[in-house]
């Protein structure tokens, strides 16, 4: 990872996951399942927070196969050399396209919500700065930051349910499956997409100091994700069909919420938090592109990739603001079974391999 020993706690580990997914999985995801599922959106949540535990289980057990390796290097004692490094390869590619997607996220929703009038590139190139600046730092660094924030970010949430728990309406889930299995199916689908993403710790398991606590924090961070993805569904019941029609439905949830008469738009302080935490994510998973990246090249020190990698994700990012439409459609439709792939269906054949390589043990090659 770099020339000194790093290593976080498992506690940090716990907060990382949950911050990684939930703080993106509630832009835009809620909308995309509510066109899906409609008012079967909570049984697609139920869903795909069940099958998630076996993406874990499978992206665990492969780990317990390798002990002590990144997902870089798995890919490559599992695979083999040549058909390793293609598989690498497709994970870094992977980890920038989230760093990407994150990226543009952030700029499209201040730029939507705050500041029409400002170049979307202005919020692309900052935090992009910012992030190189944080990934130059190393993953311990970035693991205390994430630590300090996550429970500011569990509590805006929590107050949003409590001061909107009086206007919810459950009869919006109303009829249940009416449209038979199919549509929540489908929502549950998309969930996954962003659920999987949990995968990007496999890059940071060997640098846990106490590994015997990995698989507890890690499934206690998917519970969180699971439980804090249903609780997006809640939106649904605020706002019924229209649910569909909102380009960022949580961001209207904020806004609806209220503390009596003089207490209100609450959307200024919750963006606040959500952009912090949603600077995590993208600091994660550009550090991992890079360390992936520098695994791959047999670079010792990642830190000399920062830059030409945080230029790739800033021109990537700028570029989509152009096709916007398509970034959606490619969000809705496309990268939830791209990311399925990736994160349980690869990781499942490489497990599969491991039982036939004589060295696909703990602590092997």
């Amino acid at each position: 990872m770099s020339e000194k020993k790093v290593q976080i706690s498992p506690i940090q580990l716990f907060f990382l996951i949950a911050t990684t997914v939930l703080t993106t999985v509630d832009i835009f995801v809620p909308a995309f399942v509510a066109q899906e599922a409609k008012n079967d959106s909570w049984i697609s949540a139920l869903l795909s927070g069940a099958v998630s535990f076996l993406f874990v289980w499978v992206q665990l057990k492969l780990y317990s196969r390798y002990k002590g390796s990144t997902l870089i290097e798995i890919c490559k004692k599992a695979a083999g050399k040549l058909f390793g490094t293609i598989i690498g390869l497709l994970y870094t590619v992977y980890f920038v396209l989230i760093s990407v997607y994150v990226s543009a996220e952030m700029g499209q929703s201040l730029k939507t919500a705050f500041m029409p009038l400002t170049p979307t590139w202005v919020f692309v190139v900052v935090p992009i700065l910012i992030s190189a600046y944080a990934v130059g730092r190393d993953i311990e660094v970035i693991a205390r930051i994430n630590e300090i924030i996550f429970p500011f970010g569990i509590a805006a949430l929590l107050l949003l349910y409590l001061t909107n728990m009086g206007e919810l309406d459950l009869k919006f889930f109303l009829p249940v499956l009416k449209d038979g299995f199919i549509p929540p199916l489908r929502g549950g689908l998309v969930i996954l997409g962003w659920a999987g993403e949990v995968i990007v710790i496999m890059q940071l398991l060997p640098h846990i100091n106490k590994q015997e606590k990995i698989n507890k924090f890690v499934f206690y961070g998917n519970l969180v994700v699971a439980l804090g993805i249903f609780s997006g569904t809640m939106v649904y019941a605020l706002f019924g069909p229209l649910t569909e029609m909102f380009l960022i439905p949580s961001l209207e949830f904020a806004r609806f919420a209220s503390l009596g008469k003089y207490f209100c738009n609450f959307d200024l302080i919750i963006m606040a938090i959500w952009v912090t935490g949603i600077y995590i994510k993208l600091i994660t998973f550009y550090f991992v592109a890079s360390f992936s990246l520098a695994q791959l090249c047999n670079v010792n020190n990642y830190k000399t990739l920062v830059l030409p990698v945080g230029l790739l994700i800033g021109s990537l990012a700028i570029s989509s603001e152009v096709k916007i439409v398509e970034v959606f459609h490619f969000l809705h439709y496309i990268f939830p079974l791209y990311s399925i792939t990736m994160t349980f269906v690869i990781p499942l054949i490489l497990l599969v391999l491991s039982f036939f390589r004589k060295k696909g043990v703990s602590n092997s090659e």
